[in-house]
């Protein structure tokens, strides 16, 4: 998967241009699913998005600190990588709960609207490493009697291609039925005021089991 996209004269990373599109696909089924006023949802958006960003900075600085303490400034530099998912998630609830109670609209609403995001974005995310080549998998011996579902020929961060877990396509394959899990519950209009929490607690279990995995 190229690192760049390029489309005539613009291009763009990959890892940026799949979240740019599920943070703008899960925003517009947010506001359908919503069915608010399209300012306020637009205000919501924003600041989850900007509490998802700010937790999960602040989240992955933490759990770096050993680096992190002697280049202070490269912490405030969000555009230069590096967002702990789960603290992107704490944050953007955050920031919807905390803009829901602003503008005087129910958070329970606003959160169930919210829930295809967790599922896009992560898929996004995966996608996006995919081509960074970020939270790549463990090296193995060998690929001789494995499956190429459970390893490949993969590069890390440098660029060092080795035998790896394929744990980026472990996390788009737990995304994708993350998709069809969450299309099922608002289908069927299931378990109303727990299908965010349900939804993050599954994509957690998936996190928590591919971690081991996961060589950064």
């Amino acid at each position: 998967m190229p690192s760049v996209l390029t489309l005539g004269p613009f291009s763009m990373p990959t890892y940026s241009a799949a979240l740019m599109l599920a943070i703008g696909v899960s925003a517009l089924a947010g506001w359908r699913l919503w069915g608010g006023p399209g300012r306020s949802w637009a205000v919501i958006c924003l600041f989850t998005l900007l509490g998802g960003v700010l937790g999960g900075r602040l989240a992955h600085v933490i759990n770096h600190w050993g680096y992190f303490q002697f280049a202070l400034a490269e912490a405030l530099r969000v555009n230069g990588g590096g967002l702990d998912w789960a603290g992107a998630a704490l944050g953007g609830i955050a920031g919807a709960a905390l803009t829901a109670r602003l503008l005087r609209t129910p958070v329970a609403p606003v959160l169930d609207a919210l829930t295809p995001a967790l599922p896009l974005l992560a898929l996004a995310g995966s996608v996006g490493c995919a081509a960074a080549a970020c939270a790549y998998g463990r090296e193995i011996p060998t690929l001789a009697g494995v499956s190429p579902l459970a390893a490949a020929e993969l590069p890390d961060v440098y660029g060092l291609a080795a035998p790896r877990y394929q744990t980026q396509l472990w996390q788009a394959l737990w995304s994708v039925c993350l998709l069809a899990w969450v299309a099922l519950v608002f289908w069927r209009g299931w378990l109303r005021r727990w299908r965010f929490w349900l939804t993050l607690g599954l994509l957690a279990l998936g996190m928590l089991m591919i971690g081991p995995f996961r060589a950064a």
